[in-house]
């Protein structure tokens, strides 16, 4: 397909579409993307399969508002990480397109599977609320622990693809009500993501400072990081 065709020629191939125009449009330009970065049929395929599952996925689980910053969360996932991790490898692509690490009741199970077969860390309960509590999530010191051992066993791309889920997810943390969940968030943000965006370096480090030294300044001024 063309990169000048129209988002509804890009719609989702699935049997059934998210909600929403900005979902389409959101499918064209992944399309773009993928295409002009390099990525070959079969790899722009794949990507967009797994963007598509991940909507239909959601549609299960979350409203149908288009405005709701959680439906877009798949595709920014995959453009953050084509665009500012440099990633060009299509298995790491896929499956940042379904990855919700602040969110892990919204991942299903393919995208578990897939990720532990990559060697993806744990996930853990950082955030609160119904979309994030999951029964399959840990939390504590030992499971801290477990988790950046994992990380630190992961290549550029995989550390890159942590990093770019948990980047989206902050750009939208203002959103979030101020309380308890917000804080963790925030701080998890300053104690362990900075540190690994620093060990990964380029644009994604450039992103996590600006955040914790802007956004989370702005925060904890608030009083945000200080609530229990």
């Amino acid at each position: 397909m063309g990169a000048e065709e129209s988002a509804s020629s890009a719609a989702p191939r699935g049997p059934m579409t998210p909600p929403g125009l900005r979902w389409l449009r959101m499918a064209a330009r992944l399309e773009r993307s993928l295409a002009a970065a390099g990525l070959g049929e079969a790899e722009v395929a794949r990507v967009l399969d797994a963007h598509d599952e991940a909507g239909l996925h959601r549609a299960t689980r979350l409203p149908p508002d288009e405005d709701d910053p959680r439906w877009l969360h798949p595709g920014r996932n995959v453009l953050i990480l084509l665009e500012d991790g440099g990633v060009r490898d299509a298995g790491w692509l896929a499956l940042i397109a379904g990855l919700d690490q602040g969110h892990p009741a919204l991942m299903n199970f393919r995208v578990r599977d897939q990720a532990e077969v990559l060697g993806f860390p744990p996930f853990l309960s950082v955030a609160s609320g119904p979309e994030a509590s999951d029964p399959e999530a840990s939390d504590g010191a030992d499971s801290v622990d477990a988790w950046l051992e994992a990380v630190l066993l992961l290549d550029t791309d995989g550390l890159a693809t942590v990093l770019a889920d948990w980047l989206d997810h902050l750009r939208h943390l203002h959103l979030a009500p101020p309380g308890p969940a917000r804080t963790r968030v925030a701080q998890w943000a300053e104690e362990r993501l900075l540190p690994l965006a620093v060990r990964s370096g380029g644009t994604l480090e450039r992103r996590f400072r600006w955040w914790c030294s802007r956004v989370g300044k702005g925060l904890a001024a608030s009083g945000d990081f200080n609530s229990s």
